[in-house]
């Protein structure tokens, strides 16, 4: 159905180095699943690219989970208009955020 055919993204903050620890668990770059990005997402490139809106503090331990929950949050955040947490400032680029959004397209393209 339409999940299997979705492009797949995965998403990090300043991930360079653990995308390749990651990628190297399969061997060389030619040997990645098929269907797995040969490249990571970052958010904080997104993040400049709206203007560098203030993201919120990652709450709890820090371990894999918490920190792929938070990158959820922020990327949801930077792309979604009227997501913008309640502290003063946070939503000024909320117009910019919208702009990338119409330029890329439903599925991010």
């Amino acid at each position: 159905g339409e999940r299997h055919n979705r492009k797949v993204e995965i998403w990090g903050y300043y991930a360079d180095y653990d995308w390749v620890v990651l990628c190297q668990q399969f061997g060389r770059m030619i040997d990645l699943p098929k269907g797995f990005p040969m490249f990571c997402m970052d958010l904080k490139q997104l993040c400049e690219s709206v203007g560098n809106p203030r993201l919120t503090k990652c709450e709890g331990e820090h371990n894999a989970l918490v920190d792929a929950r938070w990158v959820r949050d922020q990327h949801t955040f930077l792309t979604q208009p009227g997501s913008c947490p309640e502290s003063p400032g946070a939503c000024e680029q909320d117009e910019q955020r919208i702009n990338i959004n119409q330029k890329r397209g439903p599925n991010n393209e």
